[in-house]
């Protein structure tokens, strides 16, 4: 996967293009109107850099800005990304932009909220503040609030929906792992009501994921024998599975590994390694996840997709 940031940085090479082509026929105008090549570009370079950042072991914890005016909770948690494809985001990616959304915002959150568990001091109140909107639109949200695309099948329907209700589930657990968690890594009164958040949202994407391969299973002329569901999802969930259900979770693996794309093995054997690090220490010794700390280790780069 050492060839993903050179992918990832063509994507915003032509979307760069393409916005300064428009931009110039345009006499400069700020317009959002795109054009279906350049929404496509923005669309794929949305998830894809999202999905990307989410994992990237490479960076600085940085204190929350104390200017009071940014970046504000409304700027962390902005959904009104213009030429996004919010079709396209479901139908190919199984999600959407609300969702990567969320995504994007834990990832600015733990960056900051990282130097302060890490340094030992005290987080400001408009982080904590940030932290609280954010776990509150996580928990209110629910399919309904999505303007789901209805497709030609019944079938491609439920697959996507469950796609993306594991993603939401995933993004739960990427929440309470890198913000909630760490800031309790000092108040064992209060850490087991977010430990059982942790494992039903787990147990949720795995029903999620095991039901999709049951559907496409049962309706081989829909499905692609070559379409693998995107990775995240799974990978944020069973790194951070108990032991006991890793079982379950070696099957879905096994069943994913049948789709025969590259990087599904890779991460399998990374999500090994990581369960091998969590069995070696102690759950509460660490403020960041065991498959940052893996990753940062081997000095490696993935992306769940």
């Amino acid at each position: 996967m050492s060839e993903f940031p050179i992918h990832l940085s063509a994507f915003h090479a032509l979307q760069v293009q393409y916005r300064q082509q428009r931009q110039t026929k345009e006499l400069g105008s700020l317009d959002d109107t795109s054009s279906p090549v350049e929404r496509y570009l923005n669309t794929v370079f949305f998830l894809q850099s999202t999905l990307s950042l989410s994992t990237n072991c490479d960076f600085t914890p940085v204190p929350w800005p104390s200017d009071p005016r940014g970046p504000p909770v409304a700027t962390v948690l902005d959904v009104a990304h213009c030429g996004i494809d919010e079709d396209c985001l479901q139908y190919t990616y199984g999600t959407t932009k609300r969702l990567t959304t969320f995504i994007r915002a834990i990832v600015t959150l733990f960056q900051s909220a990282s130097y302060y568990t890490l340094t030992g001091t005290e987080v400001p109140s408009a982080l904590q503040h940030a932290i609280q909107v954010l776990d509150q639109r996580l928990h209110t949200w629910t399919l309904e609030c999505e303007n789901i695309i209805n497709l030609p099948n019944a079938h491609t329907t439920e697959v996507m929906k469950l796609h993306i209700l594991a993603f939401y589930h995933a993004a739960c657990i990427f929440h309470l792992t890198h913000l909630v968690l760490p800031l309790l890594a000092h108040d064992e009164a209060h850490r087991p009501r977010p430990q059982e958040l942790l494992h039903f949202h787990i147990s949720q994407v795995l029903s999620h994921l095991q039901n999709i391969e049951a559907i496409k299973r049962q309706n081989p002329r829909i499905f692609s024998s070559q379409a693998a569901s995107i990775l995240w999802p799974g990978f944020i969930a069973c790194c951070e599975a108990r032991r006991e259900d890793r079982p379950r979770w070696m099957e879905w693996w096994e069943q994913m590994l049948t789709y025969r794309i590259g990087n599904i093995a890779s991460l399998y054997e990374t999500v090994k390694e990581v369960w091998q690090l969590h069995d070696k220490r102690d759950h509460g010794s660490s403020l960041q996840p065991a498959w940052r700390v893996c990753l940062r280790e081997r000095e490696r780069l993935i992306i769940a997709l």
